[in-house]
């Protein structure tokens, strides 16, 4: 398994959003990292990554974050149009096979 690299560092709102190298995206609410919950926007944009993006250090509020830590406590952001197409598609299998589908979940 590979390691989670982080390349993109962003704050929206009261959460932190971390992107991957691998394009996945994690985010957790400011108030997990009290030094960030408090720190100004300024201080929180001054960020840089550590170890080729293991980790993400902010030097003004002496702050450390290990990305993979972050991504085992975060939330994966979903991707709204893969959401949206998966949705879609599984609605049309539904309205072809649903009384099959049906008839098998009966089944047990």
């Amino acid at each position: 398994m590979s390691r989670a690299l982080a390349v993109e560092v962003r704050f929206v709102g009261d959460a932190l959003f971390v992107r991957l190298a691998d394009g996945r995206q994690f985010r957790a609410p400011l108030e997990f990292f009290p030094r960030l919950h408090t720190a100004t926007p300024e201080q929180r944009n001054d960020w840089r990554l550590i170890g080729n993006g293991l980790g993400i250090r902010w030097d003004s509020i002496d702050e450390d974050l290990s990305v993979e830590d972050f991504v085992a406590n975060g939330s994966p952001v979903r991707d709204k149009i893969k959401e949206k197409r998966f949705k879609k598609a599984l609605e049309k299998v539904i309205r072809k096979h649903g009384r099959a589908l049906k008839r098998l979940a009966e089944r047990g």
